[in-house]
């Protein structure tokens, strides 16, 4: 079990997820990354395609994103301000 963090998913029509996660793997300009707790601040460009939340012991939920930012902040919230994000 890894430790948990908060990740919010916003997109012009409203939040679509915001919740405590174990990891997220998304899809990036530089390539496909995974943040886990504690990860170093960043912001990064991300790609349309599948990424991958893991809720709690191994439980996933799956969106199909539109390009936007992706933001690990210094309080450790990963924040992904999207043009869409539906849940598969």
């Amino acid at each position: 079990m890894h430790e948990k963090f908060k990740c919010k998913i916003a997109t012009p029509l409203g939040n679509v997820f915001d919740s405590t996660v174990e990891r997220v793997t998304i899809p990036t300009e530089s390539g496909e990354i995974t943040v886990l707790a504690h990860h170093e601040p960043l912001v990064a460009l991300a790609r349309k395609g599948a990424a991958i939340l893991e809720i709690e012991d191994s439980s996933e939920k799956h969106f199909e994103l539109g390009e936007g930012v992706v933001e690990m902040r210094r309080d450790g919230t990963l924040l992904l301000l999207l043009e869409s994000a539906v849940e598969k």
